[in-house]
């Protein structure tokens, strides 16, 4: 709703922005389900079924933000759109959408991190405790920690689009740097991380990102000044 004002507001109409809202949901939906499956192969090879179940839920970021940006972009090339323009509109308010989808997290009992004794810690169900921690029972809240800091992102790049008008690329920039970042040191919490070779791929892909973005920023930053 919030995409959608903001477009009107910019002379987008509203099927346009719903067209490419239901794009960037659906591809992201698929691409986060996509991400979870490759990183539990070895349990859905064998359950092939369970691909299709999402009543335990299962969905990668990362995964959903990559098939996202993809799917937007080829959109808009198609319809000889502006991709940075709607790339822009739709990483302004995506924080806002990670936020509220977290609560999904609450109520599976899931994303949660290392045991701990803060007040903060949240109770988990026997059950669903790791077998490594099966005597503990308050872990990091991982999702609560990356709820408010969503929202933190989100209100900053609100800020920001006081002075980057959409469509100059820095707001979705600064979208994957600042969530890049957030994911990095949340790994850090995060029980049972999916590694290759030994390396934590959340944080190799939010190095990546970041590193990817600082590029695209800059280059961006000359664009204007020229």
């Amino acid at each position: 709703m919030i995409a959608d004002k903001r477009a009107r507001k910019d002379g987008a109409d509203a099927v346009t922005v719903w067209d490419f809202g239901l794009t960037s949901i659906l591809s992201g939906w698929l691409g986060a389900r996509l991400y979870h499956v490759i990183h539990l192969w070895e349990f859905y090879s064998q359950n092939p079924s369970q691909i299709i179940d999402f009543s335990k839920g299962g969905l990668g970021i990362w995964g959903g933000v990559i098939a996202g940006v993809t799917a937007v972009y080829l959109q808009a090339r198609f319809k000889k759109q502006r991709p940075l323009y709607w790339l822009d509109l739709f990483a302004g308010v995506l924080p806002l959408g990670q936020a509220i989808g977290r609560w999904g997290n609450y109520f599976n009992q899931e994303n949660f991190g290392y045991p701990t004794p803060s007040f903060v810690g949240m109770y988990i169900e026997p059950h669903r405790r790791p077998l490594d921690f099966v005597n503990y029972d308050r872990f990091h809240p991982l999702f609560l920690y990356e709820l408010i800091l969503n929202l933190v992102l989100f209100f900053i790049l609100t800020k920001l689009e006081k002075k980057y008008p959409r469509g100059s690329g820095f707001i979705f920039g600064f979208y994957i740097l600042g969530y890049a970042i957030i994911r990095f040191f949340l790994e850090f919490f995060r029980i049972n991380a999916w590694q290759i070779q030994g390396i934590n791929t959340a944080q190799g892909i939010c190095v990546v990102s970041a590193a990817a973005t600082l590029v695209f920023l800059k280059s961006r930053s000359r664009c204007t000044i020229n």
